[in-house]
């Protein structure tokens, strides 16, 4: 777990036109500590006529990297409640669209090089046998993985597979989902307040 720490984002803007000045800011606070986040966004639109600070949304947020999902407790400008999600971007080294497989067998002990799109990848020494080999990297969009299996006698045979990977394609056995609970903020009429489940 990281240490505590705090953090602050600002965004400031001032104009000065046909005599008239303005000025806006809109600011977000925000803390963490032991897997939970608090933050908080508020904006100003008119600083030059000390207008007031308008808060847009307050949220908790707590961290399960193990699930890869979080759970959200707070409000936006509209509406406010309780939210849990599926979160792949706690975990920035997991991979969540299906990466090629590679299968083949070879008589002898063989050396693979794994090429993806014409670039070596990796090589790797394989047994006698049948052979499989799983998590071959891939760059998203659309391309090409080659192997190229050398043995010892110098025989070389080349499999050939076609793949597409895209951050929205999700492999076996994982689940974007969303559950959500809320009702609508005070102080707003316009937007409806609908509880929803989706997955």
């Amino acid at each position: 777990m990281p240490s505590p720490g705090a953090f602050l984002n600002y965004d400031f803007s001032a104009q000065h036109a046909s005599g008239s000045a303005s000025a806006g800011a809109q600011l977000e606070l925000g803390a963490f500590a032991a897997g939970l986040v608090a933050t908080t966004q508020v904006v100003n639109p008119n600083l030059a006529a000390h207008g007031r600070f308008t808060r847009l949304e307050s949220t908790i947020t707590l961290a399960r990297p193990a699930q890869l999902a979080s759970l959200r407790v707070g409000d936006s400008i509209s509406r406010g409640g309780i939210q849990w999600v599926s979160d792949f971007a706690i975990q920035p080294e997991f991979i969540t669209f299906p990466l090629p497989v590679l299968a083949g067998s070879s008589a002898l002990p063989a050396t693979a090089q794994v090429f993806v799109n014409n670039a070596l990848s990796y090589q790797h020494d394989l047994d006698a046998g049948p052979f499989s080999m799983r998590g071959v990297p891939a760059v998203s969009g659309q391309g090409e993985v080659r192997m190229v299996v050398r043995d010892l006698l110098r025989r070389e045979q080349v499999i050939v597979q076609q793949y597409y990977a895209a951050r929205n394609l999700l492999r076996s056995g994982l689940d974007d989902f969303s559950y959500e609970f809320g009702r609508q903020r005070a102080g707003r009429r316009d937007a409806p307040a609908t509880p929803c489940a989706t997955g």
